[in-house]
């Protein structure tokens, strides 16, 4: 099993609605969304020289977490991590 935490700002699209979800700010309750991947095997994963994460699940559901000051020219970065 797999496990992927992402700690800053991503893209939650599911059909035809996008939605920018922040696991750092606000409500906890506005990252109701993201369950939608909950049990959903993912068909792919990249990452990007520029510190971008795609994650495409089963389900049709799709994560973008775009690349943070520390991801950019490609250093390492804690707020997205693989187990």
């Amino acid at each position: 099993m797999v496990s992927v935490r992402i700690g800053g700002p991503f893209v939650l699209s599911a059909g035809d609605k996008e939605q920018v979800l922040d696991p750092e700010r606000g409500d906890p309750t506005s990252l109701c969304p993201a369950l939608r991947i909950l049990h959903q095997t993912v068909d792919s994963a990249l990452a990007y020289r520029d510190g971008t994460l795609d994650l495409r699940f089963s389900g049709g559901t799709r994560i973008t977490a775009p690349p943070t000051p520390s991801t950019r020219h490609g250093r390492r970065q804690e707020e997205k991590e693989a187990s």
